[in-house]
């Protein structure tokens, strides 16, 4: 079976295309500070600043008070030096 030169150059192109998707996407999951939920160990939000967690938190707090108990900031080398929380695995995220 032959394959020519255009098709090689479109699978690689294929590929190539979800492996910038694919690092799209751990990008966007990949922030200094984490909001998470410390009885269920989930991600609340991620955030470039602390002090935007916190507003996050702050908001939280005037929807659903009784929820912010729960919430805490941590930073990434917390939370996967300490917490052993995967930031870029999807099912460790979830929403308040």
């Amino acid at each position: 079976m032959k394959i020519s030169t255009n098709q090689i150059l479109a699978k690689m192109n294929k590929f190539l295309q979800e492996e910038i998707k694919n690092l799209n996407e751990k990008k966007e999951l990949d922030y200094p500070f984490y909001v998470i939920n410390i009885k269920t160990n989930k991600i609340a939000s991620g955030w470039e600043f602390k002090e935007d967690a916190q507003d996050f938190i702050n908001d939280i707090k005037e929807t659903h008070p009784d929820k912010v108990k729960d919430l805490k900031i941590y930073s990434k080398a917390h939370l996967q030096n300490k917490l052993k929380i995967d930031f870029l695995n999807k099912n460790n995220w979830y929403n308040v």
